[in-house]
């Protein structure tokens, strides 16, 4: 993938990412993109980030919870939905971080040069 200096597909990087994971509770849906080397880069850590939560303290910490993935492609902007849920809590602590919707935009450069914003807005 990225680290062959190649780029990857988001695809790709979430499928490579959860392949751990109970693939029926999780649902992924979005148009092919692919992402020039520094680009799947930071993409994966993003991802890798994310999953890490999710299997540490969300969804993918039981088995009763749900990971949803959508993302879009508007103005050269990649827009990430990460939705996660638990229908019947885990722990107390799964009772309050258990539904989480965070947007992640993060402009697309087509130059090579490294994400110039990083932007979390909250759900």
């Amino acid at each position: 993938m990225a680290s062959q200096g190649q780029g990857a597909r988001i695809g790709d990087i979430l499928s490579t990412e959860l392949r751990a994971y109970d693939l029926s509770r999780i649902s992924m849906a979005g148009p092919d993109i692919f992402f020039e080397p520094k680009l799947a880069t930071t993409m994966a850590l993003l991802v890798h980030e994310l999953t890490t939560n999710a299997a540490k303290h969300g969804a993918l910490s039981c088995a009763a919870g749900k990971l949803s993935i959508l993302w879009s492609l508007a103005d050269k902007t990649l827009k990430l939905e990460w939705r996660e849920a638990v229908d019947h809590p885990c722990s107390f602590h799964h009772a309050i971080a258990g539904l989480a919707c965070n947007y992640y935009p993060v402009p697309l450069i087509s130059s090579g040069e490294p994400l110039r914003r990083f932007s979390r807005i909250p759900g």
